[in-house]
């Protein structure tokens, strides 16, 4: 503790004292503090007070050493406590959905960026409502992925009717429209039909649906909700006619 306190006579007088005894002066100092901040010191500054004055008199009633260490208590505090808006927990207003909760409206109205063979649109998930959907999120930079995907393509092919699988490539894998654009040949190939299509620069799924792991199979129900966080393992014919025939929207529960 002696390396923080030097460099300041207004701080020395705390040098030597014991760890209990430092407690109880940092104790009366928050408390002094309280008292200080609604008095004429800090009513003055909010009147626009000379900030020179200001700091004399801070300095000469010692407030200066209250109110630095006022700061550094909330600056400690406010490291600690997640922002909505800082990635704290990465979701700023929207909340990451747990298995059995339903995708909010905005899922299907949305209009995400699709990569079509070097193209790109503006599309919504409206298409796939009452169907299964199954959204594959994927990077440019995971060999798994690529290697996979024409085999999955041709997995829901036979299930086209009831059952669609979208890829996703989030903001979070630093691919961009460049980065793809750049594999283009070598996604055309990946794919089952030549013409390689994914979402893109994404970031509202991938708060809806958090992860880590590429690739990442969300498992969307006929009725709009979650019902699996899956690998790649699980993505075979018998879980999807499995699903199908458990999560048929016609079924009244």
């Amino acid at each position: 503790m002696s390396n923080f306190y030097k460099g300041g006579r207004e701080l020395a007088y705390l040098e030597g004292l014991s760890h209990h005894a430092v407690q109880q002066k940092t104790t009366a100092i928050r408390q002094h503090l309280q008292t200080a901040l609604q008095g004429s010191i800090i009513a003055n500054a909010i009147t626009f007070i000379n900030p020179i004055t200001l700091l004399r008199k801070l300095w000469k009633s010692k407030a200066i050493l209250l109110l630095g260490i006022a700061l550094l208590h909330m600056f400690s505090l406010s490291a600690q406590t997640p922002r909505k808006d800082s990635g704290a927990d990465g979701l700023g207003d929207i909340k990451a959905l747990a298995v059995g909760q339903k995708v909010p409206e905005e899922f299907w109205k949305k209009e995400y960026l699709i990569y079509n063979n070097g193209d790109t649109t503006r599309q919504t998930m409206e298409a796939f409502r009452g169907k299964l959907l199954v959204l594959d999120f994927w990077a440019t930079w995971c060999a798994i992925c690529l290697g996979q995907m024409k085999e999955k393509e041709e997995l829901f092919s036979r299930f086209s009717n009831r059952a669609n699988l979208v890829f996703v490539n989030p903001d979070q894998t630093k691919d961009t429209y460049k980065t793809i654009l750049r594999m283009n040949d070598k996604l055309a190939a990946s794919s089952s039909t030549g013409n390689f299509q994914s979402i893109i620069e994404d970031d509202y799924l991938q708060q809806l649906f958090p992860n880590r792991i590429y690739p990442r199979y969300v498992w969307i129900g006929p009725r709009g909700d979650l019902i699996a966080l899956t690998i790649a393992l699980s993505v075979t014919e018998g879980h999807i006619t499995d699903m199908l025939n458990l999560m048929d929207p016609r079924d009244d529960k």
